[in-house]
């Protein structure tokens, strides 16, 4: 890298920050590594020291003298340069309005997310006040340099026609150089400009808020403020932590030290050094969702920066920028949709503020009206344009639509058994005639009444000779004389089994009749299903004309008491470990329900009966009596009956085989 000493107007713009960084996030700023390589030229260092004098001597005579705030708007004229993006010039346009909409609103503290100060600054930072600069910055649009190929009435965008962060054709702008900076490194910026064709270097994928052109701004650093950041530094501001550490200083009374900078989204109250942290300052390197104000004393350093070093760009606004002659310009447009009947929408436009005469065009067509009203308009998208005598413009593209009809259902008649004797009949409650469909617009009638209609969902829509339209779905039903009876519903209460049933009778229609249940594709006679498991179900039925009709119904878990033919489950071990120890030493028979007559045999491999009983309460430890018999396979019967009712013929054998093991 070329370092410069004695020579410094003759090669700073070759100087790119050199930097060591070994944290995770991106380096914010290269703006003190710059400072610190101008700085080792006696020049600059003694016009850097001159700069500050004049600063702190127009605050000491502000404060004395008891001037206004902000006697006068400062505008500043901008010029962006990209290099070697690939960006087409109307998205390179579109993100430098932006930047430069974004600084407006910083700077002048009408930033959205500024309330998150208001909600911060009593409790955390008592006597610490936010302001709003007299700083504004326009896109120049005006009296370009020539070379560029830029016309008035052109923005002062380039592609590719800069290169670096310096080009002396540029002087009396405030220039962006829009590039790749790499190294993770997002911008940087002379501290204390000069505003002799230097400027500003930021990252393109950190400038502006808007994606396009294949470019993509991501977060965290996606609000544009990044160059807030810089921009600041151009108007002298430092870093808080001035050159690091807690007996550092940035030159502002009313920002308190911190050791060095902050990232991401801290939480109020960190304290570094003694006081806390303001890190929301647009000079520290939080993310850009968490910078949201300047300190009253960095908006006064940086007014007073603007008035006594930068009044060469301070001049250059009234010939460059637009904005200059038309600050105050205002006006407003207000519309009116068109109307149902038609040909009656209407533009207002009114200057609220301007320099006389104005012209008025919409849709490329004028008018000189004082108060221009265009009346008798259809819907359409117009382009409202309104110049004055200064060249100013206002823009605005308005769409006007047209109201829908509105349709009134007068009646709707179902049609019968499946047949096509289904009507309905609507109404438009406004002036003019219309046309009828219910087809969705492939027919069209004049008359109101929909006859010989099928049951089903339709969408009636309704037309005008200008265009306007009207819908409202309507559905016609099906009934018929079935007369569905629910005779018997019964729920499942049986928890091993599905035992629902459902049985309906029918008091209308023509027999015979033709039942069938959810997905079983089988025709019944009758409506008595059995079986049914729990959740929803649906009979269909049809009768001798095809009169078609369905039942839904639901059933339910109702298992307060057993039915008599919820089956029972008998578990019996196949094996037993008599040995003693507490488990597993008997041979226990558990049924799934209530049972009585419960008998159980065990039988050795000969035949012989080693155990009975009829008191289920007594188990088989696996041997005879009290004494155990050998190792080895064994087998048994068991009897039992169960259901709800006394003496009921359930009757469950179960014979099988046990081992035991010792």
């Amino acid at each position: 890298m070329k370092t410069c000493f004695s020579v410094l107007a003759i090669c700073s713009f070759f100087i790119v920050p050199q930097f060591v960084h070994s944290q995770e996030e991106p380096v914010r700023c290269g703006t003190d590594e710059l400072h610190a390589q101008r700085m080792q030229d006696e020049e600059y260092q003694a016009d850097f020291e001159r700069k500050n004098r004049l600063v702190d001597a127009f605050i000491a005579d502000r404060v004395e003298n008891r001037m206004p705030v902000c006697p006068n708007e400062i505008l500043i004229p901008v010029a962006v340069h990209f290099q070697g993006t690939g960006i087409p010039i109307a998205c390179a346009i579109d993100m430098a309005l932006d930047q430069v909409e974004t600084l407006n609103l910083d700077f002048s503290g009408t930033n959205t997310d500024i309330g998150l100060w208001s909600a911060a600054q009593a409790s955390t930072f008592p006597g610490i006040q936010n302001d709003e600069s007299c700083i504004q910055f326009c896109l120049a649009t005006l009296d370009h340099p020539a070379g560029f190929g830029l016309n008035d009435g052109d923005y002062a965008v380039t592609l590719d026609m800069t290169t670096g962060d310096n080009d002396p054709a540029w002087s009396g702008y405030l220039n962006f150089f829009v590039r790749d900076l790499g190294g993770g490194l997002l911008g940087y910026s002379p501290l204390g400009g000069s505003g002799n064709g230097d400027g500003i270097a930021c990252t393109v994928s950190a400038f502006s808020s808007i994606s396009c052109g294949g470019n993509t701004i991501n977060g965290p650093y996606n609000l544009g403020r990044t160059m807030t950041h810089e921009v600041g530094h151009y108007f002298l501001l430092e870093h808080p932590w001035g050159g690091g550490g807690c007996a550092s200083t940035d030159g502002v009374a009313d920002t308190p030290v911190t050791s060095a900078a902050t990232f991401g989204c801290p939480a109020l109250g960190l304290v570094t050094c003694v006081d806390p942290v303001l890190w929301m300052s647009y000079m520290d390197y939080c993310d850009d969702l968490c910078l949201y104000m300047f300190s009253a004393g960095q908006v006064t350093r940086m007014e007073g920066y603007a008035n006594t070093s930068l009044t060469n760009l301070m001049n250059n606004s009234t010939t460059t920028c637009q904005e200059a002659a038309c600050f105050d310009y205002q006006v407003t447009s207000t519309f009116q949709d068109e109307s149902c009947p038609g040909n009656d929408g209407r533009i207002d436009i009114a200057v609220i503020e301007g320099n006389p005469p104005y012209l008025y065009s919409i849709n490329g067509g004028t008018t000189t009206q004082g108060l221009p009203t265009f009346l008798n308009l259809p819907s359409g998208d117009y382009d409202i344009v309104v110049t004055d005598a200064s060249n100013c413009l206002y823009e605005r593209s308005i769409t006007i639509d047209q109201d829908n009809a509105t349709i009134d259902i007068l009646a709707v008649e179902a049609a019968f058994c499946g047949n096509d004797s289904g009507s309905v009949l609507v109404n438009v409650p406004l002036t003019g005639t219309f046309e009828y469909s219910i087809d969705g617009g492939l027919s069209w009638q004049s008359e109101p009444l929909f006859d010989n209609m099928n049951s089903g969902t339709y969408q009636v829509t309704v037309r005008n000779a200008s265009g306007c339209r009207g819908f409202k779905n309507v559905t016609i039903g099906d009934e018929n004389d079935l007369g569905i009876q629910l005779m018997e519903l019964k729920n499942v209460n049986c928890p091993y089994a599905p035992n629902g049933a459902i049985k309906l009778a029918l008091g209308g229609g023509e027999s015979p009749f033709e039942f069938s249940i959810d997905e079983d594709l089988n025709i019944y006679p009758i409506a008595d299903f059995q079986n049914l498991d729990v959740g929803a179900h649906t009979i269909y039925i049809n009768d001798a004309r095809d009169c078609s009709a369905q039942y839904k119904f639901n059933v339910f878990e109702n298992f307060s008491a057993f039915d008599e033919d919820c089956p029972c489950a008998v578990y019996i071990p196949t094996a037993i470990t008599a040995d003693g120890d507490g488990v597993n030493d008997f041979l226990e028979v558990v049924a799934s329900c209530p049972y009585a007559n419960y008998s159980i045999q065990v039988f050795d491999r000969w035949g012989e009966v080693v155990f009975e009983t009829e008191d289920p309460t007594r188990l088989w430890n696996g041997g005879i009596d009290e004494y155990y018999v050998r190792d080895g396979l064994y087998f048994y019967k068991v009897q039992l009956t169960w259901g709800a009712a006394i003496g009921s013929a359930n009757v469950e054998e179960v014979v099988g085989s046990v081992l035991v093991i010792r």
